[in-house]
C-alpha cells in the first residue's frame, strides 16, 4: 500500500460500549473531500458580492463537515446548528480579513471584478478547518467535543509553523495554482 491510499482505524475515544467498532478511513479519501470543498469556498471566495461571498464559503464548510462526520462516524445532526454559526462567523471573519488585507497591501484590488484575496484567504480558512476536523475525528472527538478555541489554537500552530502565512495573501495566484 502507498502512502496515498494509506488506511487508518479511527476509534470513538467517547464510545464506552464493549463493543466499540473502529472505523477505517482511507486518508486519500478524506484528502480529496477536503480540497474539493476547499476548490469550493476558493470558488466562493472570488465573488465580489460579500453576503453572496460568504455565503458559499458557509455552505462549503458546512457540507465538508457533514461530509467528514460522515466518513468518521460522528453525528452530525444534532450539531448541525453549531456548525452553521461557527462556519458563519469563521466566513464572516475571513471576508473582513480579505477587506483589511485588500485595503494594506498595494496592488492588492479586485482584478476584472474577482476578489482573488478573498478567494485565497476562504480557501485557507476552509482548507484549515477541514484538516482540524479530521484531526479531532481521528482523535475519536466529536462535535460535541469541538471548540472554536481549539480550533484557533490550531490556526495559530499552523502559522508558527509556517503552514500560513502573508506570503498566500500576498501571492494569490500561487495559493489558487496548488488547489488545481
Amino acid at each position: 500500500m502507498n502512502n496515498n491510499t494509506m488506511m487508518k482505524p479511527v476509534t470513538n475515544k467517547f464510545d464506552n460500549s464493549a463493543q466499540a467498532s473502529k472505523t477505517v478511513v482511507s486518508t486519500e479519501n478524506v484528502d480529496k473531500m477536503i480540497k474539493k470543498y476547499t476548490l469550493l469556498a476558493t470558488g466562493g471566495g472570488v465573488i465580489p458580492v460579500p453576503f453572496l461571498a460568504v455565503s458559499a464559503s458557509v455552505a462549503a464548510q458546512v457540507f465538508m463537515i457533514k461530509n467528514l462526520c460522515e466518513t468518521y462516524q460522528v453525528d452530525f445532526d444534532e450539531n448541525k446548528s453549531t456548525v452553521i454559526l461557527n462556519s458563519s462567523l469563521g466566513g464572516i471573519l475571513s471576508k473582513a480579513i480579505s477587506v483589511a488585507v485588500s485595503a494594506i497591501i498595494p496592488n492588492n484590488q479586485p482584478m476584472a471584478g474577482l476578489d482573488l484575496t478573498g478567494a485565497v484567504i476562504s480557501g485557507l480558512y476552509t482548507a484549515t478547518v477541514g484538516e482540524y476536523y479530521r484531526l479531532h475525528f481521528e482523535d475519536g472527538g466529536t462535535l460535541e467535543d469541538a471548540s472554536l478555541a481549539d480550533l484557533g489554537n490550531y490556526f495559530i500552530e499552523e502559522i508558527q509553523n509556517g503552514n500560513l502565512g502573508v506570503s498566500s495573501l500576498t501571492n494569490p495566484t500561487r495559493f489558487l495554482k496548488q488547489l488545481v
